[in-house]
């Protein structure tokens, strides 16, 4: 669960560095 949790945190921030260089 732990493991899923933090893939789910590192999609998001990956989510967000790719918004970001949209910007």
């Amino acid at each position: 669960m732990e493991l899923a949790h933090a893939d789910v945190l590192l999609n998001l921030v990956a989510s967000d560095l790719r918004l970001g260089q949209y910007e």
